[in-house]
């Protein structure tokens, strides 16, 4: 589960680059943003992206779909054709599906590679730690790749 990413509301810049620390070298850790804010009606949207080689896309969407559920969310949409993945996070204390939390994974072949998009998004007056949402979202893309 996304531990810990949902609480209440915090004021945030609009728009950012969520540093990872600079040692970092993961594609997943360097790639990661952050748009919006808490306070926002938009609320916050979590990205990052990364091309991994070696995996096929049919083993990507399993791999990630049996770590996100190992995690504790609920598998949505598993469209291997469209290579779409949807999972959801309850919120604490939500009361019906507009306080599901979208944790959303693409898969896209590219020349040789396998391009992995995922993005996760808080409503108005929630929030996730980004460092907690980033190390998520780097858990998922080491399963892909067959590191976890």
């Amino acid at each position: 589960m996304l531990t810990g990413c949902v609480g209440t509301m915090q004021s945030l810049t609009s728009s950012q680059q969520a540093a990872a620390p600079s040692n970092d070298t993961r594609a997943c850790a360097k790639n990661f943003t952050v748009e919006g804010s808490a306070i926002s009606l938009s609320g916050k949207k979590y990205k990052t992206n990364a091309a991994i080689t070696g995996v096929p896309k049919a083993e990507a969407m399993s791999r990630a779909s049996r770590k996100l559920a190992q995690d504790g969310l609920n598998i949505v949409t598993l469209d291997r054709e469209g290579g779409l993945l949807v999972a959801s996070n309850k919120v604490i204390a939500g009361k019906g599906p507009q306080d599901d939390a979208q944790f959303v994974t693409t898969f896209e072949a590219q020349g040789g590679a396998l391009a992995i998009g995922m993005r996760f998004g808080t409503s108005f007056g929630q929030m996730a730690a980004e460092e907690s949402v980033r190390e998520n979202m780097c858990g998922v893309m080491a399963a892909i790749e067959g590191k976890r």
